[in-house]
């Protein structure tokens, strides 16, 4: 038995853990267990690896910020608030994140969910039902026909657009992507009250301020997808570019209606694109007067944290997307330290973001409690 090499794997282990590097610390694991599958660390970090998330990694601290009473909803909207979001098989871990990011903020803890049934199994909706304590769970089907149907997967990208349809006894739907979670839960106030005020509380793609038509031209691709009605209006020079991964609508506004108009007569005129939603979407909107969000309120490009806190351009991220690329890999990023003044509850949380410059940008996250003892050990081997 080479006890050097074993001592080598050891501090490389320690190593990756403190990176939250564990795809390479896996790796590590499974070869020192050749050399000696009686080694007791090993032989622990072995069974760590196989369990399920939920085993291994822990939710994030919430973070809870004071709030504006002038832009909080009132309890009559929040009665009539549902939230929806789907997924198949894959999604499914991803999907109980933005369920668990839901449920620990203080407004909206209580917020039926609803969930739209891409290829779930049977195991996964009944812990949907049971632990995640979700409302009600429906295949949509195909809300529009077409000739060649897609993955089972692909049907959320039209399904957005009916949600009355298959949860029909709520006036405002507050549709999240599931491979998104919610930090600052002060951003889902702007929604409901931009939903109230214009229809559909929505942000733009592009640009971080608010308020602002979107200028930009489809791709070759794309226009082959949007009815000729469409792309030869003059409406479309003033088309926003906005972000479907996250919306609230209001179902007794004519937004909703004319987006599944909008939707049916592209995709049954041309065909069934992956950016149907979105393109749909911002058709339906450059016929409407309304206002945008801030980017900030949703965005999946993270510049910076300070604290804890995941920033765009200094300010507090609302709902924090991933792109679905990223589904399998835990990313990391690195912090930058800003000046924000930002009061965070959790001490022990505040202390880790200044002692280590990575972190994993998913709503659940690697066992933090353990760095500091992990640093510890490591820098004894140094």
């Amino acid at each position: 038995m080479n006890f050097g090499e074993i001592d080598q794997l050891y501090k490389k282990s320690l190593k990756y853990r403190l990176q939250d590097a564990y795809d390479l610390e896996k790796e590590i694991v499974d070869r020192a267990l050749t050399i000696d599958s009686a080694h007791g660390y090993f032989q622990a970090r072995k069974k760590w690896h196989g369990l399920s998330i939920f085993e291994k990694y822990e939710q994030r601290q919430p973070l809870h910020l004071p709030r504006n009473s002038h832009t909080t909803p009132s309890r009559e909207s929040l009665d009539q608030l549902v939230f929806v979001s789907a997924a198949d098989s894959r999604y499914f871990e991803l999907l109980v994140e933005l369920i668990e990011s839901i449920q620990a903020t203080r407004l909206y803890t209580n917020i039926p969910i609803c969930v739209l049934d891409c290829g779930l199994t049977e195991d996964q909706k009944s812990y949907l039902f049971e632990r995640s304590n979700v409302s009600d769970i429906k295949d949509p089907g195909w809300d529009v026909e077409m000739e060649n149907y897609p993955i089972s997967g692909r049907k959320a990208i039209v399904s957005k657009a009916f949600l009355s349809k298959h949860f029909p006894k709520y006036r405002y739907y507050f549709w999240i992507d599931a491979d998104a979670w919610i930090q600052d839960e002060r951003s889902l106030d702007m929604f409901i009250n931009h939903a109230q005020e214009y229809g559909i509380g929505i942000t733009q793609t592009g640009v971080a301020a608010a308020g602002h038509t979107i200028h930009f031209q489809f791709t070759d691709l794309r226009r082959k997808c949007i009815a000729k009605e469409y792309l030869n209006d003059p409406v479309l020079d003033q088309t926003y570019g906005v972000s479907v991964g996250a919306f609230c609508i209001d179902n007794e506004t004519e937004i909703f209606s004319e987006w599944q108009k909008v939707i049916t007569k592209n995709i049954r005129e041309t065909r069934f694109n992956f950016f149907a939603d979105t393109d749909s979407c911002g058709i339906t909107c450059a016929f409407f007067d309304f206002k945008t969000l801030a980017r900030y309120h949703h965005h999946g490009d993270i510049n910076r944290c300070s604290k804890g806190v995941f920033l765009y351009q200094n300010t507090p991220m609302g709902i924090i997307a991933l792109a679905a690329k990223q589904k399998w890999n835990r990313y990391q990023i690195d912090f930058e330290t800003v000046d924000v003044d930002l009061e965070i509850q959790d001490s022990d949380f505040l202390e880790f973001s200044k002692l280590f410059n990575k972190g994993s940008i998913a709503w659940r996250v690697p066992p933090w409690r353990d760095k500091r003892q992990l640093q510890l050990q490591y820098q004894k081997l140094r």
